[in-house]
């Protein structure tokens, strides 16, 4: 019997009982929509997680928080020695403390309070920052009064008195006006103190003869790309050791007209935090393990990566269980339609085997029936999960809401690799459960066979 011969026969075979193929075949294109959906759905979770990971900046940096400097009890102090000894850690790139303070800067007729943080400037590249406009701080920076900006600061700047519309909101529709300043390019002064660049009425007479802050001129040498990360957006970078200077200006000047006293203890507190860069990402979790092993706080973007990784894991395990159950309902199903077919066509296997079949025939011409259910099964399930997902993707469902981190992200995604293997597995599945029924077919008796009625 040729291979023709065969196809011919089991499509005839599979044609001659409509109804029951129809119904095998709806099993199968019921079990495959439901994994690939399924699967869909966990595809698009990572696609979605994949965009806040690199919206989350550098996993590399770890910040580690001063518990001296805030108030709390402890034995821990970020300074200068302690730092040298980070530095040591197998795997530590390099590290930098941080001061941060608030400052208000005026360009032109426009202001805005920003808050500053002082860092080694050598060390702005290692960290991972990268401009849009202009260069990082480096070394030469140590000494002066130059400035970083975040990429939203020059959106800050408004006259004094304006309500800064930006933060009231935007429709989606909106357009972003421009920045009113050339942040790189225009005059830009610097002051700690709060009224700078505004007119104000004084409240007490002696406080007109107060001898007003004297502003300090400052260079911005870059703007920073936007990373959607808020730690860089929203603040301006600079020297620590210029910042420092400015805080002292600022303490003295607190402590000689508004008689506020120093904090004698500030420099036995050492800095606020310490931002740590490592050399790749497989160091992060034994950095973060020696630090924490040494008393440190902690604070690493890799543990919401891992914590997200988890539940996306687990996500898509349940995902893929509830299709996997689906999918092996419908091999339960092609199985039993190919066990009636050989009960309803013993008769006809006997004469086959008469008239010189052979028990490979046999064999092929069931597994074929069967292959042919699978694939059938799968072509119109793959196409049945198109829709589902096309409906998904832009019906709005509040509980399938969470597999989208973002506006604008699928709910469901079919790749071409998953269609092709959902018609590759539905075949299988089809051979799988066809290879019982087909050798029971082969070991009927052809005599016996011939004799059924």
């Amino acid at each position: 019997m040729g291979s023709i011969d065969v196809i011919l026969i089991a499509l005839r075979n599979l044609f001659k009982h409509k109804l029951r193929t129809f119904l095998t075949v709806l099993g199968v294109v019921v079990g495959t929509s439901s994994i690939v959906i399924m699967i869909s759905l966990g595809i698009a979770m990572n696609e979605s997680f994949d965009k806040q990971l690199d919206q989350m900046g550098d996993l590399t940096v770890l910040e580690v928080y001063n518990p001296a400097y805030w108030g709390e009890k402890s034995d821990l102090v970020i300074n200068n020695a302690s730092i040298g000894e980070i530095r040591k850690i197998e795997g530590v790139k390099s590290a930098t403390a941080v001061v941060e303070g608030y400052l208000k800067f005026k360009c032109g007729r426009y202001v805005a309070s920003v808050n500053v943080k002082g860092i080694d400037a050598e060390s702005m590249e290692d960290l991972g920052y990268k401009t849009a406009e202009g260069r990082l701080l480096d070394k030469s920076d140590e000494n002066q009064l130059n400035i970083v900006f975040g990429d939203e600061i020059p959106y800050n700047f408004e006259k004094p008195g304006a309500r800064n519309n930006y933060y009231g909101g935007m429709e989606e529709t909106e357009e972003r006006e421009p920045p009113k300043i050339d942040a790189i390019n225009d005059k830009m002064q610097m002051s700690y103190d709060s009224n700078f660049g505004e007119k104000v009425v004084a409240a007490e007479e002696e406080s007109k003869n107060t001898k007003p802050v004297k502003p300090y001129n400052v260079k911005v040498v870059g703007v920073l790309e936007d990373n959607n990360d808020y730690k860089t957006k929203y603040y301006a970078f600079m020297s620590i050791s210029e910042l420092e200077k400015i805080q002292k200006a600022e303490a003295r000047f607190n402590r000689d007209v508004n008689g506020m006293r120093e904090d004698n203890n500030s420099a036995k507190k050492g800095y606020q935090s310490l931002l740590i860069k490592c050399a790749d990402i497989d160091v992060v979790a034994s950095v973060t393990e020696s630090l924490s092993d040494m008393g440190y706080e902690v604070y690493s973007q890799m543990d919401y990566v891992n914590n997200m990784k988890e539940i996306a894991g687990s996500l898509q395990a349940l995902l893929g269980a509830i299709g996997g159950v689906s999918l092996f309902i419908s091999a339960i199903g092609i199985t039993n339609t190919m066990i009636m077919s050989i009960y309803e066509r013993t008769r006809e296997i006997g004469i086959m085997k008469v008239i010189g079949a052979t028990l490979s025939d046999i064999k092929r011409l069931f597994l074929l029936e069967a292959i042919i259910i699978g694939f059938m099964g799968g072509v119109i399930g793959v196409l049945l999960s198109y829709g589902v997902s096309a409906v998904l993707n832009n019906v709005e469902l509040s509980f399938l809401s969470m597999m989208s981190s973002e506006e604008g992200n699928d709910i469901s995604t079919i790749p071409l690799w998953l269609s092709i293997c959902s018609l590759f597995f539905s075949s299988v599945v089809g051979l799988v459960s066809g290879y019982f029924p087909a050798r029971r077919a082969m070991k009927l008796s052809s005599l016996s066979a011939i004799k059924t009625e």
